[in-house]
């Protein structure tokens, strides 16, 4: 169970180390840089539910982040399943590296994104028969460490919608958002 906390970590240490001055990013023609500040919310479409996120660009290639949200879904008529998850996220811009500068034409309006989310998700559990709860269990949920890929469409300078998969909220989630800069 610890291990990937590590990997987490040495993630996280990896990208805080790199030069901040570093070459091998630019935000130059790209729609995400260096500041921008990102809130969205989002609906999951797996699951039913929603959630609210935010992710702060610390470099040109690099934001952090985190969010929560609920969603809840049933395997059979008789068990329901909710949870209330709480990430934290690093994620990486690959559209901002230099090397892609002048061969993706796309970057000014679309921002694709992958990373890991960890978080905690509180969870709890009903059983039914018809209409009486007969059981109830409030011990389900747990530590979580998530991969994430999304991608944002930004149809005016600081609105956007975006589609993402993982980060600990469903399968399938979208939205919109605001970006602040």
């Amino acid at each position: 169970m610890r291990t990937p906390v590590y990997a987490f970590l040495a993630i996280i240490l990896t990208f805080s180390t790199l030069p901040a001055h570093a070459d091998w990013a630019t935000s130059s023609g790209s729609c995400y840089a260096k500041g921008d500040i990102h809130l969205s919310a989002g609906l999951t479409l797996s699951r039913l539910g929603g959630y609210a996120m935010f992710d702060i660009a610390v470099h040109d290639a690099i934001s952090v982040g985190g969010g929560a949200g609920y969603y809840s879904y049933s395997y059979s008529r008789y068990w329901r399943y909710a949870y209330l998850p709480m990430t934290a996220r690093v994620l990486f811009h690959p559209f901002n590296l230099s090397v892609l500068e002048d061969k993706i034409k796309i970057r000014d309006q679309f921002d694709l994104y992958v990373g890991l989310a960890t978080g905690w998700r509180l969870g709890w559990a009903k059983q039914r028969n018809l209409s009486t709860v007969i059981n109830s269990q409030s011990s389900i949920g747990g530590f979580m460490l998530r991969e994430n890929l999304g991608i944002r469409y930004f149809p005016s300078d600081n609105f956007y919608l975006f589609a993402e998969t993982g980060a600990g909220f469903g399968w399938m989630s979208g939205g919109i958002g605001f970006r602040i800069n």
